[in-house]
């Protein structure tokens, strides 16, 4: 086995534990929304997210003050994983509910060309219009997908799916996702034999 080969075999087993722990995921939410208490219909869930999108002081302040910092915070970020042999100048990447592109320009910055990121509301050039819950890709688009927004998905279960579908067999994806005692953050590298 090659150096190469071993320490690609390394990193698998260090997202094994991971792995399992979402293996399954999608098959575990498929009874109802989660979020079904507090809107009336899935219209109702859009409106509502776009209602906070298009805020014009948030999208004041993520242009503005808070550009710069979420930039340098993600792309160090981003910058470990390629550290780690996990993302590369040519990986095609994609950030999941971006707004007005932090992520994607991050990922720009460490030199990941290829990426884009999608939210119901685009900002060009760093941001498509796309649903989440039905991404608007082909499947097997990805080598990596990034979010953290998964605790404002409708339907978990669609929002894993859907990244199932568009990843590569051999591509990775990061959730970060805040629950009440503080936030959770899952790397999950898709490996298919």
């Amino acid at each position: 086995m090659s150096d190469m080969a071993a320490d690609a075999f390394l990193r698998m087993k260090r997202v094994e534990l991971l792995i399992a722990i979402l293996d399954g995921f999608s098959d575990q939410f498929s009874c109802r929304p989660v979020l079904s208490q507090i809107y009336s219909s899935y219209g109702a869930y859009i409106a509502y997210q776009l209602n906070k999108t298009l805020n014009p002081k948030l999208r004041q302040i993520w242009k503005t003050r808070d550009w710069n910092r979420k930039v340098r915070v993600f792309a160090k970020f981003f910058e470990s994983f390629k550290q780690g042999n996990l993302l590369f100048n040519d990986s095609k990447a994609l950030s999941i509910g971006a707004r007005v592109g932090q992520e994607v320009a991050a990922l720009k910055w460490v030199r990941v060309s290829d990426s884009v990121g999608i939210d119901l509301v685009p900002h060009p050039p760093f941001v498509v219009k796309g649903d989440f819950h039905t991404q608007p890709f082909e499947k097997e688009t990805f080598d990596f997908e990034f979010s953290n927004v998964f605790d404002h998905a409708l339907y978990p279960w669609k929002f894993v799916g859907e990244i199932e579908r568009t990843l590569r067999p051999v591509g990775f994806v990061f959730y970060s996702w805040r629950y009440r005692y503080g936030r959770i953050n899952i790397l999950r590298m898709i490996c298919l034999a």
